[in-house]
């Protein structure tokens, strides 16, 4: 379950609600996949929200797996399963918020 608290967004799939968390785990990750020199320049490119579809994809993924409800292929079969991909896009924007907002 989500808690505003930490950051944690939430995702509808389709046999169920998932949780969405970037950890500094998820960040090094995230860093690392995109090739960005600082925590800094990642932040910037995620608040820009200018991502590719395969992007927003890594993000989602690294967000479900430290939301703890799935493991990597578990996070892809559920993006696969939700498919469409303005629901996607609304949860990064939710994620995003959920981070990063005061």
């Amino acid at each position: 379950m989500a808690n505003r608290y930490r950051g944690d967004a939430s995702l509808q799939g389709p046999d169920g609600l998932y949780t969405l968390r970037l950890t500094l785990d998820a960040f090094a990750r995230l860093e690392t996949a995109f090739g960005t020199e600082s925590l800094d320049a990642l932040f910037r490119l995620l608040l820009d929200g200018d991502l590719t579809a395969p992007q927003l994809q890594t993000v989602l993924t690294e967000a479900l797996v430290a939301g703890g409800d799935v493991d990597r292929q578990g996070a892809d079969a559920v993006l696969a399963g939700i498919g469409k991909p303005l629901a996607l896009r609304q949860a990064y924007v939710d994620l995003m918020r959920a981070t990063f907002a005061p």
